[in-house]
């Protein structure tokens, strides 16, 4: 199965994730969060997606609540609280804040999932390879030092030196982490020694290194990508435009109807609907 270029959802996350963050108008908010919300149940499975629906109901209900506490403008006033005015216009700039907030967060999530280990690497390797031969060091050695700290904490229970049985004193349990992480961090320095030198032993340093990339750009992934590029300019057109924006204080306005907004509006919904369009592309996933 053919692979997309990982330039091209790499640079569609990047223009929506943004669009996302600068958009406030009603409609472009709403729009952005069933499309935030329906690739997520497509990439990750409606279960995944279930779980999250209790922080997107907190998150949006502490936003709306802390901006109608600290925000005291508009026009509108539905009560006073110890003095300040509590108004609509407050309730409906926190409650947008809000979901705006909830669907970059989902953006980045589904992001994380279209945009694997790999081909991060392989966007970054070429450009920066010291940087990018750390961070995939050290994403490797997170999972790593978990396994082998497990490992040696069955060893030391297995011995009945472990402290998972009852009747431990607190200072025993303290020497006892202390002596596991101990021979964590030993294990681990002798494993770093090990393959610096065996890195050295190939040449690592002494010259440019060549790197593999197993995608490679064609011109498929070239239309795709100005495709996107110009619907993401035309929304974020949509997003920063003074006539296109909506404005809360001191009264909620809302740019009225123009064939300037109609197309902005067009190209911003292109965008959250363009991964379609790639997979309807040969009924290819570009997550393969």
């Amino acid at each position: 199965m053919e692979n997309i270029h990982p330039l091209v959802p790499f640079l569609y996350f990047l223009f929506v994730a943004a669009a996302a963050m600068f958009a406030l108008h009603p409609v472009l908010v709403a729009a952005q969060f069933a499309a935030a919300s329906f690739w997520s149940v497509r990439f990750q499975g409606w279960k995944a997606y279930r779980k999250r629906i209790p922080w997107i109901l907190v998150a949006a209900a502490v936003t709306t609540v802390g901006n109608m506490i600290l925000s005291h403008d508009g026009e509108m006033v539905l009560w006073y609280a110890l003095g300040n005015a509590i108004t609509v216009e407050a309730m409906l700039y926190g409650l947008t804040m809000g979901i705006v907030l909830v669907t970059v967060l989902l953006w980045i999530s589904v992001a994380g999932n279209v945009l694997t280990m790999d081909k991060i690497l392989a966007l970054s390797g070429r450009i920066f390879p010291s940087l990018t031969l750390t961070i995939s060091t050290m994403l490797r050695y997170l999972p790593l030092l978990k396994r082998r700290y497990r490992v040696i904490r069955q060893a030391q229970n297995a011995m009945g030196r472990g402290v998972d049985g009852n009747g431990t004193s607190l200072p025993g349990r303290i020497r006892q982490r202390s002596k596991e992480f101990s021979i964590l961090i030993s294990w681990s320095l002798e494993h770093a020694i090990d393959t610096a030198d065996s890195m050295e032993s190939r040449g690592y340093g002494s010259r440019r290194r060549s790197s593999f990339v197993i995608y490679r750009f064609r011109s498929r992934d070239g239309m795709h990508l100005a495709m996107i590029v110009l619907l993401g300019i035309i929304a974020l057109a949509a997003a920063l435009l003074p006539g296109m924006k909506a404005y809360y204080y001191p009264t909620l306005w809302l740019p009225p109807l123009s064939w300037q907004c109609m197309v902005c509006y067009g190209g911003y919904l292109g965008l959250l609907l363009y991964p379609a369009v790639i997979e309807a592309q040969g009924g290819k996933r570009w997550t393969s």
